[in-house]
């Protein structure tokens, strides 16, 4: 049996006066001897690392003392003082592809009536596509969906946008542009290191076309009813084929 110490080992340094020790915010000590050894050390300073925090309440110093001269009889108490490792750093996700496949899954939609919703198939067929892309990586023979996200620059993406600006119109394009855009805003809001794909002198941009202004012409008759101009539609129907 052990043999319990005044106070189970806890006291306090300071003048309150032991009556007050549960009031006053003065720090716990602890003084407990197992085997022959003293153990005698300041609670703040030996579990603040681990607790992150001060200890103050009685009745916490008092679970606290007993935890450590389990531990101190158990050979553990090197073990208990320690601090908690610190968390994992979340795993990178390593390539251009399997970035896009994570925020496919897990970036839902912002705007309008689906907001919220899961992102569309397009969109996946977009990823599709750009990780097929050619880019100026080291290793030419690498896709943009096999780059590393943390080695994508601006330079890679050009390559890339040149290439399918060769067999797709501007609008096209421009669809792919915002995929990556929104790729990269993303990442940066959640940590991930994609901060040097786009620059204020990227060249890198949305393009803008030709805007097209042309509408179908209705018919139009006189006074009298007569038929003067076929409507636009009639006019395409006469010449279709069957």
């Amino acid at each position: 049996m052990v043999a319990r110490q005044a106070n189970d080992g806890l006291r306090k340094i300071c003048k309150c006066g032991r009556r007050n020790w549960a009031k006053c915010s003065d720090g716990w000590h602890f003084n407990f001897t197992w085997q022959g050894t003293v153990y005698r050390f300041s609670l703040d300073k030996a579990l603040t690392p681990k607790l992150g925090r001060l200890i103050r309440f009685k009745h916490d110093a008092e679970t606290i003392a007993g935890e450590l001269r389990d531990a101190i009889m158990g050979n553990r108490l090197a073990e208990y003082l320690a601090p908690p490792a610190p968390p994992k750093p979340a795993a990178i996700i390593a390539t251009f592809a399997e970035y896009g496949t994570t925020w496919f899954t897990a970036a839902t939609l912002k705007r309008g009536k689906n907001k919220g919703k899961p992102r569309p198939a397009n969109d996946r067929h977009l990823l599709n596509t750009l990780i097929t892309l050619p880019t100026t990586h080291v290793n030419p023979a690498l896709t943009l969906g096999q780059l590393p996200i943390d080695v994508i620059v601006e330079a890679d993406l050009e390559v890339a946008f040149r290439k399918l600006a060769e067999s797709r119109t501007w609008n096209t394009v421009n669809n792919y542009l915002q995929v990556v855009q929104n790729l990269w805003r993303w990442g940066r809001k959640h940590g991930l290191p994609t901060a040097q794909w786009f620059s204020p002198e990227s060249d890198v941009k949305r393009t803008v076309g030709n805007q097209r202004h042309v509408r179908l012409v209705p018919e139009a008759r006189d006074a009298q009813g007569h038929l003067v101009r076929a409507s636009e539609e009639d006019r395409l129907l006469a010449v279709a084929p069957a």
